[in-house]
């Protein structure tokens, strides 16, 4: 047998293709190892404290079109204003170090990327921060927040009531002259300010929110808690660009300060942002923050006379050259209107729409639903008196309003006259000095609101005397603005007032007067609650100390009423078939179950409503159950105060019954078992006129009310039964902290 044998070199060309076959199975895994490799080498590398190229979009999960801009060296600061700011986009600029591991919300721009985007919106002569304007806006922002870069921003909070570019139901400076934000808000004397100057309104449509500048020696104790206000057309306000906030309808208006402030002759840059606004239909609203800001200018250089004609030229032409044409009269220097022509350019080429200028010889901020004003008579607190210490509990107190006058009447009504015993009055002596000035509890937090049925407007005086030491911040509320002709005891005092507009077909006097704490609430006191009381009922301070702020305060569990309207029965331990004895039912039944088929056809449409008819199916059984009670007393905290005044109003358009209509609504916000009760004493027997005959320790045992109590018989001590009750009883139990356990 013969065998052959290759030479070595031809045994290496026979393996060769076999060889290559298996390289050609194995090179996608060779390629994958290399890259592997390749993108560990990169990852493992330091990241570098600055990025050299302009950030990603944010993607649609975390682009919120509320955006706060800060400019701050470190990041660090992401965390803690993502946790402020919850639902807000954080641009942090000129940020030198990022941290490792920030937040989705928070996007940060170095120096290098702000100069990228200077260059590529040419907007190069701009402060750096008009670049990170820009990115916002080619981002979606809606409303920009510009905090002051003086402030702590590891402290810095979120605006109050942060708007949005539509009417807004709020307060309204509405006087044709400058606004003095140190007289609204408390914080100086006040001795010539027009009673009527203000408005209860949504007809204006805020388009900058921005903190009160006024001197830091009214400030020192200036904590008020006094509403916002919008300003309107020919009423000037001084304001900064620091701290303010912008919606999209403003935001034009961002770097205009420091553009006008560098190269303007005139520092009243303010004016010229407020005169475009109006032009515009859009106003300023103003609230306070709590840190004083130098006035510019305590007057202002009203520039629509001495520019009349190049102002009328604004009726025929675009927004953009109207604001360069108004600009240049305000300064001759080319480089002002350049640096104003080429901000507007950079907000075209971010997608920017520019508002429209309004046509109109009318205001320009008011809309077709100013039928809807309501005046109304604003006082603030007078925080500008000196704090008072009290000894007891070593804290300081708000000063008291009207405290002069009420002393004197008290004198006048209490200080010469006889003791009356009442009959059925025990006798003991309350061993107390009264003291206005120097109450023992204050409930500053909280807006008294008293409402009139009727406008007995002669009692006023005495209620001041009763709550104003411990409610610095009242609000009364009636059927008209009290007259001073008809009214003369009314002179010299300084209360606020709205009115009670709506009746009922029966046309019965209060009926709807919950419309008096939907306008509370829409004047947007900054409090933690709105305490409502009848002009009538005597509130019994001492029991209210403990009670908490953040929940409701109405009727026991047990004295709120549940009816069946499609058969008009009460509903008691699980049965609907108890005569109710209580005629409102059948007198609303149309006008409720009208309302209650609305809540179930648009709760879909809102997040309140859908809540309201599912709480009240759930809580009361069925679909066509409503609530009752009585309702001259009760507590709303202001987390629940804005779904109030939104259901109310829907209760108030179909003429609901108050004692129907609150509790009801009450039912739908807060769990019965959150609800704190407040019991009272309620006289409805013949002698129900005879108040002293009730006011004893039987009768009002860890009570904190009694109603009704009718004030109107101190006027001129005309029964001096009530007299003596109220001076010798009453007053001396209000300002007692211990006179529960004396009665």
């Amino acid at each position: 047998m013969i065998r052959f044998v290759l030479a070595p070199h031809m045994q290496v060309n026979m393996r060769l293709p076999w060889v290559l076959g298996r390289l050609r199975k194995l090179l996608p895994l060779i390629v994958l190892a290399i890259l592997l490799f390749m993108f560990y080498s990169i990852s493992s590398r330091p990241t570098p404290k600055t990025a050299p190229s302009l950030p990603s979009p944010p993607t649609p999960a975390s682009l919120i079109n509320h955006w706060v801009i800060v400019s701050i060296g470190s990041g660090d600061i992401c965390s803690s204003l993502a946790s402020e700011f919850f639902h807000w986009t954080i641009l942090l600029v000129s940020v030198k170090t990022v941290p490792k591991h920030g937040h989705s919300r928070c996007i940060f721009l170095s120096d290098d990327d702000l100069s990228l985007m200077s260059q590529r919106y040419s907007v190069e002569s701009l402060k750096p921060i008009a670049a990170a304007y820009i990115y916002a806006i080619s981002h979606g922002a809606e409303i920009i927040y510009t905090p002051s870069p003086d402030g702590d921003f590891s402290s810095l909070q979120r605006p109050p009531n942060p708007l949005l570019s539509r009417n807004y139901w709020g307060l309204v400076f509405s006087a044709n002259a400058s606004f003095d934000a140190a007289l609204h808000f408390g914080c100086k004397a006040d001795r010539w300010r027009n009673r009527s100057s203000y408005l209860l309104s949504r007809s204006y449509i805020p388009a900058i929110h921005t903190p009160a500048v006024m001197e830091s020696s009214v400030t020192e104790k200036c904590p008020t808690l006094e509403p916002p206000v919008t300003v309107s057309e020919g009423s000037y306000v001084d304001m900064r660009l620091e701290g303010s906030t912008f919606t999209r309808d403003a935001f034009w208006a961002l770097p205009v300060s420091d553009v006008l402030k560098d190269e303007a002759d005139t520092t009243n840059w303010s004016y010229y942002v407020q005169w475009l606004l109006w032009k515009t239909g859009r106003s300023v609203r103003v609230h306070w923050d709590g840190v004083s800001r130098k006035k510019v200018t305590d007057q202002y250089v009203n520039i629509t006379p001495d520019y009349d004609v190049t102002l009328r030229k604004c009726d025929s032409i675009g927004f953009e050259s109207c604001a360069v044409t108004v600009a240049s009269r305000l300064s001759a220097k080319d480089k002002l209107k350049s640096a104003l022509e080429e901000w507007f350019t950079a907000l075209k080429r971010s997608a920017y729409s520019f508002p429209d200028i309004v046509h109109s010889k009318t205001s320009h901020s008011i809309s077709s639903s100013s039928s809807n004003d309501t005046s109304v008579l604003f006082y603030p607190a007078e925080f500008f008196l000196p704090s008072v210490l009290n000894s007891r509990t070593q804290r300081f107190f708000m000063p008291v309003a009207n405290l002069n006058i009420s002393r004197k009447l008290f004198g006048e009504t209490c200080g010469r006259r006889r003791q009356i015993v009442l009959p059925t009055r025990q006798s003991f002596t309350w061993e107390i000095s009264v003291d206005f000035s120097r109450p023992w509890h204050q409930f500053h937090d909280v807006l008294l609101l008293i409402v009139f049925n009727v406008a007995h407007y002669d009692v006023i005086p005495y209620l001041e005397i009763l709550y104003r030491s411990f409610f610095p911040n009242i609000l009364y509320c009636g059927p008209t603005i009290p007259d001073l002709k008809v009214f003369p005891v009314l002179e010299g005092y300084r209360f606020s007032f709205v009115t009670h507009d709506q009746r009922t077909e029966d046309k019965i006097p209060g009926s709807l007067n919950y419309e008096c704490l939907i306008k509370a609430i829409l004047m947007r006191y900054q409090v933690d609650g709105y305490l409502v009381i009848a002009d009538d009922l005597l509130l019994l301070i001492n029991q209210l100390v403990h009670f908490p702020r953040n929940v409701v305060w109405y009727l026991p569990r047990s004295e709120l009423r549940v009816a069946d309207l499609t058969t008009l029965r009460e509903c008691r331990l699980d049965m609907c078939d108890f005569y109710p004895h209580w005629h409102w039912w059948e007198d609303y039944v149309a006008e409720t179950l009208k309302l209650l088929r609305i809540f179930r056809d648009e709760q879909w449409s809102s997040p309140v409503v859908h809540r309201c008819y599912s709480e009240l199916v759930r809580l009361n059984g069925a679909e066509s159950r409503a609530n009752g009670g009585y309702s001259d007393v009760y507590y709303i905290p202001s987390r629940l105060a804005e779904d109030f005044a939104d259901l109310a109003q829907m209760f108030l358009r179909e003429k609901i019954f108050l004692e129907i209509a609150v509790p009801t609504i009450i039912r739908c916000l807060e769990l019965p078992e959150d609800i704190h009760a407040l019991r009272g004493k309620s006289v409805w027997e013949l002698d129900r006129d005879q108040p002293w005959k009730y006011f004893v320790r039987s009768q009002l045992f860890e009570k904190v009310y009694l109603h009704p109590t009718k004030w109107s018989g101190l006027v001129n001590d005309s029964v001096p039964e009530l007299v003596s009750l109220y001076c010798d009883y009453v007053i001396p139990f209000q300002f007692d902290p211990y006179a529960r356990f004396k009665m």
